[in-house]
This record gives C-alpha cells, sequence and structure tokens, in this order.
C-alpha cells in the first residue's frame, strides 16, 4: 500500500507477505481506515507515525508460511477496480473474496466482503 509519498516497508521482510495481504484485505482496508484520519471529505489521510497504531494479525495465528502460500496462489491475479472488486467479493468470486477468506478461516471472522459491496444510493444490496 502506498502513497505518491510514501510507501509501507517492514524492518524484517520476511513479514512483507502478511502484510501485503492484509492491507490489500478488507479486514486490513477497514483497520487502515480505523487509524485514518478524514476531513469529511472522500479522502483519508494517514501519516506515517499512525502506521503503528494499524491493527494487524498475530503471526502465531496467520503465520509467515501461509502468507507466503496465498501471495503464490493468487499474486499474480489483478485485482479489479475497487468497486467491482467488492461486488465480486459478495457473489464470493474474485482476490478480494480470496484475501477475506484467507483471514477469516485463520481469525476465526464472517468474510465481510460477503456483505460490503459498492452501491448507489437507495439501490438493494444483492442477496
Amino acid at each position: 500500500m502506498a502513497t505518491a509519498f510514501w510507501e509501507v516497508k517492514v524492518l524484517d521482510p520476511k513479514w512483507a507477505p502478511c502484510l501485503l495481504l492484509w492491507l490489500n484485505s478488507t479486514y486490513g482496508i477497514l483497520a487502515y481506515l480505523s487509524c485514518a484520519t478524514s476531513s469529511r471529505g472522500d479522502i483519508f489521510k494517514l501519516k506515517t507515525g499512525q502506521l503503528v497504531e494499524i491493527p494487524v494479525p498475530d503471526p502465531r495465528i496467520v503465520p509467515v508460511g501461509d502468507c507466503v502460500g496465498v501471495l503464490k496462489r493468487i499474486g499474480g491475479y489483478p485485482f479489479k477496480r475497487y468497486g467491482d472488486e467488492f461486488v465480486l467479493a459478495a457473489q464470493g468470486k474474485g482476490v478480494r473474496y480470496l484475501l477475506d477468506r484467507f483471514f477469516s478461516e485463520k481469525l476465526g471472522l464472517e468474510v465481510v466482503s460477503r456483505e460490503i459491496t459498492v452501491k448507489a444510493p437507495n439501490q438493494a444490496l444483492p442477496p
């Protein structure tokens, strides 16, 4: 995850696959937003000092080897446009759904991307 001005780097490169997967999962995006600031607009900002506040999975529960395996399996698949990826995830498809399923199984959570989708105002969510 990067901005035009700085990028996230880990001190120990062995943790990079886990962080990469986490920050691209719906859970990671929500964790990011929980620490970011917004001035009532559609832009969320995260200062480098706030990075330490982003919750990440415990490596004893989500081992690096498992993250490397998932990254090898899905690393070559491109993400679709942001909203399209959520629509696919709500259908149980796409890269986001695979990432969220991986973390939901490891952490004992429901697959959140099945419930979150991009929709127009006054439009019902798919079942």
